[in-house]
């Protein structure tokens, strides 16, 4: 680098900070693809757990002997 003309060293020096530039963005797309899948996979799991939940109340419900009519309101 230090053998290098004026123009070749300033070509070279951009030519680095793209590259940091690039890796950056790249790294923050990543990011933010993760928190995104994790976030709709939480969601998914909030959303099924709590319709097990009421499945199993209901269930709990018809055993215990309730009518129908409650078991569904």
């Amino acid at each position: 680098v230090m053998n290098l003309s004026e123009k070749e060293r300033i070509a070279y020096e951009w030519h680095i900070e793209e590259m940091r530039y690039q890796i950056s963005m790249d790294r923050s797309r990543f990011l933010d693809g993760l928190f995104e899948g994790r976030n709709e996979g939480l969601n998914e799991g909030l959303a099924k757990g709590k319709a097990e939940g009421k499945r199993q109340f209901a269930r709990m419900m018809k055993e215990n002997g309730e009518p129908l009519e409650k078991i569904v309101a």
